[in-house]
C-alpha cells in the first residue's frame, strides 16, 4: 500500500511530528509516523522499511535541540538507501527554528545543488503556512524546490569547516 508521507524525527520534536501528521491526515495525505512502529526490534525494522518502502515522500521534522537516538539513526539509513534506489522517492526536511541539516539529508542531494527545505523560523507563529506548504508538496501540486527553502548547503559546508579549523588553531594556541 503506497502512503504519501513516512515521518522520522527525534525524541525532541515528538510533539511538532505528531502535531504534524495530525494536520496532514486531516488535509487527506496519508501518513506512517515513525512512532507507529510495534514489536520486537527484528519486528520493528521490517516496519520502518516497509513504512519508507510504501512511502513516496520521507518528512524528517529536524529541531535545533534534535539527537537522534537508534530508532531515528536506522530509519534515516533506510530512508537515505530508498532516495538513492528510487529517484522519484523525496527526501523532504521540515526544519524547526534555526535547526541545521544533519549529514543523511545532505547525502541525498547531488553536493553541487543546495537542498530544498521547509523552515518554519518560528513554530508559533509560521506554523500553519509551513504545512500548508507541505501538503501541497505531497499532494504534488507544488514543488519543494519553488515551495521551500533553497538550503545553499556548500555554503553551510564552508561555514562549519571554518568554524572547525578556528577551534583547531584555538585549542593548537593553547598548547604554545
Amino acid at each position: 500500500m503506497e502512503i504519501d508521507a513516512f515521518i522520522t524525527y527525534s525524541p525532541a520534536e515528538e510533539v511538532w511530528a505528531a502535531r504534524l501528521d495530525a494536520a496532514l491526515r486531516r488535509s487527506g495525505v496519508s501518513t506512517w509516523l515513525s512512532a507507529d512502529h510495534h514489536g520486537s526490534a527484528a519486528a520493528v525494522r521490517e516496519q520502518i522499511e516497509k513504512g519508507i518502502a510504501d512511502a513516496k515522500n520521507i518528512v524528517v521534522v529536524i529541531g535545533a535541540e534534535s539527537a537522534a537516538n537508534d530508532r531515528q539513526r536506522f530509519e534515516s539509513m533506510t530512508a537515505l538507501e530508498a532516495v538513492w534506489r528510487d529517484s522519484n522517492k523525496h527526501l523532504i526536511a521540515f526544519l524547526l527554528g534555526d535547526a541545521t541539516l544533519p549529514g543523511f539529508v545532505r547525502s541525498a542531494v547531488h553536493w553541487s545543488h543546495g537542498t530544498a527545505a521547509i523552515r518554519v523560523e518560528d513554530p508559533s507563529r509560521d506554523w500553519d503556512q509551513a504545512v500548508s506548504g507541505l501538503i501541497k508538496i505531497l499532494k504534488s501540486e507544488t514543488d519543494l524546490r519553488t515551495t521551500g527553502k533553497l538550503l545553499d548547503t556548500l555554503q553551510e559546508d564552508r561555514r562549519l569547516q571554518r568554524e572547525r579549523l578556528s577551534y583547531i588553531r584555538q585549542v593548537a594556541a593553547e598548547f604554545k
